[in-house]
């Protein structure tokens, strides 16, 4: 039982913990909202090239209609993106927040930060704006969004109707932004954690700390693998070698590297696998945590 006294002794560092994961959040949230707005405007453009196909495709099958359909969507969302500028919006995002988080968000207890933006940095930014530009051009391609799509474009299939077409408009591009909003907000939120993470990492190392410690948000919605790591301790130099080698890569190479070839007992079971692993064997094999998942809150001190 929790007495009176130790949740007093506790608060503190609650409240540190949730001011420090609102600034995140904020950050989070800007970086988001910039991006919807862009997707928004894509999704207006896309929908105007499916209106002007639909004639075309009234009398197709329910399951040719939803393929037709869909395909369609894959091919023109991420164009309608591109000359929209969505790398220069991520890349507007990603400089701010990692900029703060390198040398503004200081985790050395008192100690100057040096100002030395150096070439790990510039990678490190690069490799990160070409990752959340390929999976936020890209997310209409995820089996889970294609899937969502063709379930509803099956189940609104106009059967030859032109007289639902505007019906069909409307409900279309209202399911395409929500899908929008919550894989722009995954991606996003998922993003500025290793933003935060990986500039800490290179802060750091750039002052030759040594060890540094996985802190988690330990509340009802945190994940059994969060609560694995926790405490877990790594060698900061170990780390910032690994997220060098990381951003030499294409975000193809990164996806290919991180997820496709991760640990099968990792994909099996991730919580026995954090269960039974050292952040190092983490870093081993190429995952450079937090976040160690989707969304996740998890953040660096010092050992």
């Amino acid at each position: 039982m929790i007495t009176l006294d130790r949740k007093k002794r506790d608060k503190p560092k609650r409240d540190v913990e949730g001011a420090l994961e609102r600034r995140r959040q904020r950050w989070a949230n800007k970086y988001n909202g910039d991006i919807l707005q862009l997707d928004f405007r894509a999704i207006s453009g896309v929908a105007d090239e499916v209106r002007l196909q639909l004639v075309s495709l009234l009398n197709l099958s329910e399951e040719d209609f939803a393929l037709e359909v869909y395909n369609l969507v894959e091919d023109v969302h991420p164009q309608r993106l591109e000359t929209l500028g969505l790398e220069k919006h991520v890349l507007d995002n990603i400089s701010s927040i990692y900029t703060f988080y390198r040398f503004r968000d200081s985790l050395l207890k008192g100690r100057r930060i040096r100002r030395n933006f150096a070439l790990a940095d510039e990678r490190a930014i690069s490799f990160i704006n070409g990752l959340d530009d390929f999976h936020i051009s890209k997310y209409v391609t995820n089996k889970s969004v294609r899937k969502r799509m063709l379930n509803f474009l099956s189940n609104e299939h106009l059967n030859g109707r032109t007289a639902k077409i505007d019906s069909f408009m409307k409900t279309f591009k209202r399911n395409l932004k929500d899908i929008s909003r919550s894989s722009v907000q995954n991606i996003v939120d998922t993003s500025v954690s290793r933003i935060r993470n990986w500039g800490h990492i290179r802060q750091l190392s750039d002052n030759n700390m040594g060890v540094a410690e996985v802190s988690e948000i330990i509340d009802k919605v945190t994940c059994d693998i969060c609560r694995e790591m926790h405490g877990k301790t790594f060698r900061v130099a170990y780390a910032d070698a690994k997220v060098q080698e990381l951003s030499s890569l294409t975000p193809e190479e990164f996806q290919r590297t991180v997820y496709d070839d991760a640990p099968s007992d990792w994909k099996k079971d991730p919580a026995k696998y954090a269960k039974d692993h050292s952040v190092e064997q983490f870093i081993a094999n190429d995952m450079v945590g937090p976040p160690w998942h989707g969304r996740c809150r998890g953040r660096l001190i010092i050992k």
